[in-house]
């Protein structure tokens, strides 16, 4: 496994580097949220993270957008970082996004859309 000496150094690096500034400090950065099989990053707001999913789209803050109708459902303020939330936050807003296709099902879809147009010539 791991030799003592070598595990001490690669610490006092690491320590080193982070008391001078080399590695970042930022809390949000280490920890991260797995929603809809997209990681998102602990430093964005849930508003701007959710529209990492392909299908929920950018204009999070259109009245009649996914991402609105997530927030109001669950009654979660978009303007959290992705790392203050709570795993009961993360559930509810799982749970609200697999209601919806995204990622691939999404794809999918547009996919056959698009062949269907091919083949009707339209």
């Amino acid at each position: 496994m791991f030799d003592e000496k070598v595990f001490y150094e690669l610490f006092v690096k690491l320590t080193g580097n982070i008391i001078k500034g080399k590695v970042s400090k930022n809390k949000y950065m280490a920890r991260m949220i797995r929603i809809g099989n997209v990681n998102i990053p602990g430093n964005k707001n849930i508003g701007v993270g959710l529209s990492h999913i392909y299908g929920i789209g950018k204009k999070f803050r259109r009245p009649k957008s996914l991402a609105q109708q997530i927030f109001q459902e669950t009654e979660i303020n978009p303007l959290i970082k992705v790392g203050d939330l709570n795993d009961e936050q993360v559930r509810l807003i799982s749970q609200k996004i697999k209601e919806f296709s995204i990622e691939g099902e999404l794809k999918q879809k547009k996919k056959q859309n698009i062949v269907e147009k091919i083949r009707i010539n339209c």
